[in-house]
């Protein structure tokens, strides 16, 4: 396999690099708000009563608080949390030690990192 060339590098970072760094930016932003937002629904999936999804379209009906199997909200809770780990912690006790390629893959978000 031939060595790619100057314009097939520009291209590929353009196209490829630099979009995936803006989208797991845009990840990490989410990720942190949402887990910010869901406080009294977080309480409320450990304390208050069975909570059931009504809604008639989707393919999985959510349910949370004690009882309910899988607990979603509270499931929610902890995937955003190791998320958040994962991006943002360098520990060998965390979801991930890779925090370090994380902010150097940051470096290629057009957009700056809050």
């Amino acid at each position: 396999m031939a060595n790619a060339t100057n314009a097939q590098m520009q291209a590929y970072c353009d196209n490829r690099l630099r979009p995936f760094a803006e989208d797991c930016r845009a990840l990490l932003a989410k990720a942190q708000d949402h887990l910010a937002a869901i406080t009294d629904e977080f309480a409320r999936s450990g304390a208050g009563p069975l909570w059931a999804d009504t809604r008639t379209d989707p393919p999985h009906l959510l349910a949370s608080g004690p009882g309910s199997s899988p607990d979603d909200v509270a499931n929610l809770n902890q995937f955003l949390t190791d998320l958040i780990k994962f991006f943002t912690q360098l520990n060998n006790q965390t979801v991930s030690c890779r925090s370090g390629e994380y902010g150097i893959l940051l470096r290629a978000a057009v957009r700056p990192v809050s």
